[in-house]
């Protein structure tokens, strides 16, 4: 797929379930160079597909996205109990740049290493933005 894959295309094509993985990753790199809200959501979509190579290009490319798209993934996770989701939200806020905002997820993400992520990243996740929401 060319560099200039529109967000419409690319979205679509995340949906596509005769996508190959090859095809499915492409439209994850082109949403990962558009920094929009719509952008955005379809990587944080993509952060739960069934194919590894997927949700880890995913989440190398929301990572692009800068601290609206880390809010919008606390967000994600204050109301899910999936596991891939928790898998590669993890790998997005281990990677996060930033002191400060590493700092701020860090429950997030010790909860997320936890034994049970799914009765506590949600309920971190919803602390941390409101911290994050009280301190702008």
């Amino acid at each position: 797929m060319p560099d200039t894959l529109d967000i419409t295309t690319a979205i679509a094509t995340l949906q596509n379930s005769d996508a190959t993985e090859s095809e499915l990753i492409d439209a994850v790199h082109a949403l990962g160079r558009q920094n929009t809200a719509e952008s955005t959501e379809a990587l944080i979509a993509a952060l739960s597909h069934n194919a590894y190579g997927v949700r880890w290009a995913a989440a190398e490319a929301l990572l692009n996205h800068g601290e609206p798209a880390i809010m919008r993934l606390l967000q994600a996770l204050e109301t899910s109990s999936d596991p891939l989701l928790f898998e590669s939200a993890h790998h997005v806020l281990k990677r996060i740049p930033g002191p400060m905002l590493k700092k701020a997820v860090e429950p997030v993400i010790e909860a997320l290493e936890g034994p049970s992520p799914a009765t506590y990243a949600p309920v971190e996740a919803r602390k941390v933005l409101e911290s994050l929401r009280g301190a702008v």
